[in-house]
Order: structure tokens, then C-alpha cells, then sequence
């Protein structure tokens, strides 16, 4: 299950720094989308998504994709990384 954290502070997560407002991010189950507008003004952003697993066991992330609607040419791709869900014991 994919939650989006809000915009701001995160309590208790400092090392996530200050999280972008988004004008988008639709519900979903298997991923994370949002829609933000760049200006010269704001040039960056800054997202962050809390997983949680209900099953131990080790899980494949994808990476990251960003791309401009308007300008196909602009977009970028980040690896993908894993995660490893212990039991409790």
C-alpha cells in the first residue's frame, strides 16, 4: 500500500526536509502519481510516500519518472532500489 505524506514538516521525520504542496496525486494502490507546476520561482520539489508491507520478505522498487506533458524531451529516470520486510519475531 502506497500513502503520500502531506506538505510541510513531517513530525517525526526530519531528514525528509520540507515536502512540496502537489496540485495533483490521485489514490492509488500500486504507485504514487502527482502533478506539480515548476516556475522559476520554485524550480524544485520535493515528494515522499510511506510503503507499507503485510507480508514479510524482500520487495523490488521501482525507480522514479518524471516527465514535462508539455515538453516530451524533458524527463528523467532515477534506479530502482529494494527493500527487505523481516518477520517479527
Amino acid at each position: 500500500m502506497v500513502g503520500r505524506l502531506a506538505a510541510g514538516e513531517v513530525a517525526g521525520m526530519p531528514w525528509l526536509g520540507t515536502l512540496s504542496e502537489t496540485l495533483a496525486a490521485p489514490a492509488l494502490d500500486d504507485r504514487f502519481a502527482a502533478a506539480l507546476d515548476l516556475t522559476p520561482d520554485a524550480p524544485e520539489f520535493r515528494l515522499a510516500v510511506r510503503l507499507r508491507a503485510v507480508t514479510a520478505g524482500r520487495f523490488e522498487l521501482p525507480g522514479a519518472q518524471v516527465e514535462d506533458m508539455y515538453r516530451p524531451a524533458m524527463f528523467a529516470r532515477q534506479n530502482g532500489g529494494r527493500v527487505a520486510v523481516l518477520p517479527v519475531d
